[in-house]
């Protein structure tokens, strides 16, 4: 995923959603716009997913900020040609350790999401 754009909903119970460049903590950031990207093999994600290849465009997403695992450093992300990315050996191991625990991640969230109501 490629962050696009990050949102900061402003104080109160009708407060407002505005657009921010950058934060110290990603508990102060509301929503991610975020770019998404499919995994094809090893460390190398198309960035045109099944959902748009008869299109041939990319697809986004809009995600609550609690839904953020990690961020990548640039130095682990090399950018390829047509938009495609290769991570770095490190979180290329890191990443199959994270899709091994797909099933165990949601019921974490669903945990989460009864015991935040």
């Amino acid at each position: 995923m490629t962050v696009v754009i990050m949102y900061l909903k402003s104080r109160g119970k009708n407060g407002n959603h505005s657009a921010i460049t950058d934060t110290l903590a990603i508990s102060a950031v509301s929503y991610l716009s975020i770019q998404i990207y499919k995994h094809s093999m090893a460390g190398l994600f198309n960035s045109i997913t099944d959902i748009t290849v008869i299109l041939n465009t990319f697809q986004f997403s809009h995600l609550h900020s609690i839904h953020l695992l990690m961020v990548l450093l640039a130095s682990a992300v090399v950018i390829q040609g047509q938009g495609n990315v290769t991570l770095s050996w490190e979180f290329s191991r890191i990443f199959a350790s994270l899709q091994r625990e797909v099933p165990q991640l949601g019921l974490s969230v669903k945990a989460f999401n009864a015991w935040s109501k």
